[in-house]
């Protein structure tokens, strides 16, 4: 029942134990949200800003829909919608930020 909002590597601590075991731990946590159901689309998209390797983000979130019962055309969708974020939507945005290549130098 949780969605972090600003989830990332660095937000997540983790310790080995002496014992093998992992302890691990969020922080930065003001930006998290607390719903009694979570669809399994919000699932994705939350778990897809986890790290922005396409690689990582893919086995990350292939794995945690097997682990969950999500099926595979979910995790799919979601790989195509922040590809068209990364590759598409943000090169657009800067573009009409910065038409001339990047910000003035005052």
């Amino acid at each position: 029942g949780v969605l972090h909002r600003d989830l990332h590597l660095n937000n997540i601590l983790f310790k080995e134990k002496a014992d093998g075991s992992r302890h691990f731990q969020m922080i930065d946590i003001n930006r998290m949200e607390f719903k009694k159901n979570i669809s399994k689309k919000e699932r994705m998209e939350n778990l897809a800003l986890l790290s922005h390797d396409e690689d990582l983000s893919e086995r990350i979130l292939r794995a945690y829909a097997k682990k969950s019962g999500i099926e595979e055309k979910l995790v799919d969708k979601e790989l195509k919608r922040r590809y068209r974020i990364k590759h598409y939507y943000k090169p657009v945005k800067h573009f009409l930020k910065h038409p001339f290549g990047g910000k003035r130098k005052y």
